[in-house]
């Protein structure tokens, strides 16, 4: 039964592998190469969980056996990455044929996507911390797979161009009528980067330039066809946003007067290459600042959050400036907009809002996603990866309890073929369930945000709970109502966890993202510490037991919270955290848009005040809290300065309960097993020792008996 024909939801679902190749137990890796290892193995069959049994850190701790899943154009190949004995590798599998699959593993190499460029080629890309100098930086490469020859090639390797040494993995799209080559965005002599011609598994750059440098230009998009449509970047004081679109004679147009509609191109229609989808505001609630973070910006970006305006997605004309109003929703902004392989039709539109269903304008998906909201209720399951025919998709389903699980959809047969789930050792009836939440800051905005509340405690019963408040890092991101390994952990040690979408935060409309430039430690601040009184009021939280806790920004927030209401949070748990913002600045102007990227935090000079006075490692005599420190030794976001500064200066306070963990080789992101593992053991033994006097809900002794 053709999904692409009639209005049925019934699909079918097959609870098993396509061989169920996958094994917890026996998978092997003889050695590790400096780079790459190329290996077939047995793959066992997993494990069931019962389902009375407890979760353990570990357990918790344990890196997703399937991610990054990607099906080859034909639907010939199942791409995906997965981690034995704690090191990331990659798999092929031929899906039809019962050959075993295709391994290839790396040592300290972080893998950070896979893309097809032909039905039989892969690209890797991979990246590990290094130094220039005294400077640290992140360093990208570039792997071929040939699956047919089985060969891996680490390519440019002949390469000693300097300007590309550091970043050579910037591809941005393949050409689909020469099969095997891409789109190389590449710095060659100049610190703006073309855009060349490359082919798998080359070991130098070619000569043959797609397109060449342009002012200002530091970024490139291209369509699915191989034309380069989009160029992005700064002015040279670094001050205002540039974009240029390509028109259908190939000549370039500036239009970085959109960046004061917060433009933002979101498709590439290729039957007329003049036209773009762009998501912007209505010319009449354009900002006069040009995109600038000048204080310019402030009033217009009040006005909207108080009309409570929304970008809007319009068809540009890139060589006339014509536009026409295409999507817009009441409720929120457009995210994504979802194309066929040939970038000519628009197949769904995907909103901002998690509780708003996607626009489906496709008929087979449009079968599908209704077919999903039958058999998935819970959850959002959402196509990550399709072959070009469609006939073959990968299908990821996330949920608060459901640690992503990954399916093979066949279009022919209508059915989905389970693979794998992310976290195979968790068992989903003993995660907790998530409750949408939101209060009014100070000044009346609304704030979203999520409430996670321990195992078999509902939200009317829940009353004198420990919480800990976890905000998000970015700060422009956002928590999203779908799994989180730390916070089910959490959950399941007895605590509750408030997730706060404080303004500043990605997916309720760019006007509410705007509120937060400039706010670090401010109005940002305040959402948090509002959020916090709100569930002490509503009698959820105990109010002698609250904790602040997150991660890179979430980690400063943190560190602010205790420094700011040192009466209202118990202690406190910076990752990773932001400590000094001058510090943060001036290392940034070392970076190619460094001063650019960082503009809605403040200017150096002219706000020198307000970053001072904001400042965790400025208000260490504020802080009487205990405090726990984690640091990823080789972090290359927030460098691990950041941290060791602020313990030093934290030891020379009265405050005698100060804790500093370093991770060895840890990044930003606790890639690594054993420092996710430790770093779980250390935050469940810290919040267990300064929140559990007078607990009245018990926590999982499998977890909280766990000692480092």
């Amino acid at each position: 039964m053709a999904l692409a024909r009639g209005t049925t939801h019934k699909l079918r679902i097959e609870m098993r592998g396509l061989r169920e190749f996958w094994s917890e137990e026996k998978r092997y890796i003889s050695k590790y190469l400096s780079l790459i290892l190329v290996m077939t193995f047995a793959l066992m069959p997993i494990q069931p969980i019962s389902a009375d049994e407890t979760h353990s850190i570990e357990d918790f701790a344990s890196q997703p056996g399937l991610s990054r899943a990607i099906v080859s154009p034909s639907g010939k190949y199942l791409a995906g990455v997965f981690y034995a004995y704690g090191a990331q590798a990659v798999f092929v599998d031929e899906i039809f044929e019962q050959e075993q699959p295709f391994v290839a593993s790396g040592n300290k190499w972080k893998i950070n996507w896979l893309d097809w460029v032909s039905d039989e080629d892969l690209l890797i890309g991979v990246s590990i911390p290094s130094q220039v100098m005294t400077t640290p930086v992140i360093i990208t490469r570039l792997i071929s797979v040939d699956m047919r020859t089985k060969k891996t090639t680490l390519m440019f390797k002949r390469e000693d161009t300097r300007a590309f040494w550091q970043i050579q993995d910037g591809v941005i799209g393949k050409l689909p009528d020469k099969p095997g080559e891409f789109l190389l965005v590449a710095r060659k002599n100049d610190e703006r980067p073309s855009v060349l011609k490359s082919k798998v598994g080359d070991s130098k750059l070619r000569r043959s330039v797609a397109q060449g440098r342009l002012k200002d230009i530091y970024g490139w998009e291209a369509d699915k066809l191989g034309n380069i449509r989009v160029g992005w970047g700064f002015t040279g004081d670094q001050k205002t946003g540039v974009l240029k679109l390509r028109d259908k004679n190939n000549n370039w147009h500036d239009h970085s007067g959109l960046l004061a509609r917060e433009a933002e191109v979101l498709g590439t229609p290729t039957d007329n290459p003049s036209n773009y989808y762009i998501s912007m505001f209505d010319r009449k609630h354009a900002s006069s600042s040009d995109n600038s973070g000048d204080d310019s910006e402030t009033d217009p970006i009040i006005a909207a959050i108080e009309k409570n305006l929304l970008r809007k997605v319009f068809k540009f004309n890139a060589e006339t400036g014509d536009e026409e109003l295409l999507y817009q929703h009441e409720q929120s902004e457009i995210a994504q907009i979802i194309t066929d392989a040939k970038d000519t039709n628009v197949l769904e539109v995907r909103y901002s809002a998690e509780d708003i269903p996607p626009l489906v304008i496709d008929p087979q998906r449009l079968a599908l996603s209704k077919a999903f909201e039958k058999n998935f209720p819970e959850a959002k399951a959402y196509i990550v990866s399709e072959s070009d025919d469609r006939s073959m998709a990968i299908v990821a389903v996330n949920g608060p309890q459901t640690p992503i699980d990954y399916y093979l959809y066949m279009a022919k047969e209508n059915r989905l073929n389970f693979l794998r789930s992310a976290y195979s050792s968790l068992n989903p009836k003993r995660l907790s369930g998530v409750h949408d939440i939101s209060f009014a800051a100070r000044d009346g905005l609304n704030i979203p945000g999520y409430l996670t509340l321990p195992p078999d405690i509902s939200f009317e019963n829940a009353k004198n709970l420990p919480v800990i408040v976890y905000p998000h890092g970015g700060p422009y991101a956002r928590d999203f109502k779908r799994f989180d390994w730390v916070v089910q952990m959490l959950s399941a040690q007895g605590y509750a966890v408030l997730q706060i979408n404080f303004r500043g935060s990605t997916g309720y409309g760019k006007a509410f993202e705007a509120a937060g430039r400039k706010q670090w430690g401010q109005a940002m601040q305040d959402d948090i510490t509002d959020g916090t009184k709100w569930i002490i009021e509503r009698g959820i939280a105990d109010p002698n037991r609250i904790a602040i806790f997150g991660g890179s920004y979430g980690g400063y927030a943190a560190l602010m919270g205790a420094a700011k209401e040192p009466d209202l949070y118990q202690c406190a748990v910076s990752l990773n955290g932001v400590t000094d913002l001058e510090s943060l600045l001036r290392a940034t102007r070392r970076y190619i848009g460094g001063k650019f990227s960082t503009r809605f935090i403040g200017n150096l000079w002219d706000d020198r005040n307000m970053l001072r006075a904001n400042s965790p490692i400025n208000l260490v005599d504020s802080i009487k809290t205990p405090i726990l420190l984690i640091h990823g030794e080789k972090d290359r976001v927030v460098d691990v300065k950041q941290s060791r500064e602020m313990h030093k200066a934290l030891l020379k306070t009265s405050n005698k309960s100060v804790q500093y963990l370093e991770l060895l080789e840890g990044d930003h992101n606790l890639s690594g097993y054993e420092n996710r593992l430790t770093f779980a053991r250390t935050l469940s033994a810290f919040f267990e020792e300064h929140l559990k006097e007078n607990s009245s809900t018990s926590a999982d002794n499998s977890v909280t008996s766990t000692s480092f």
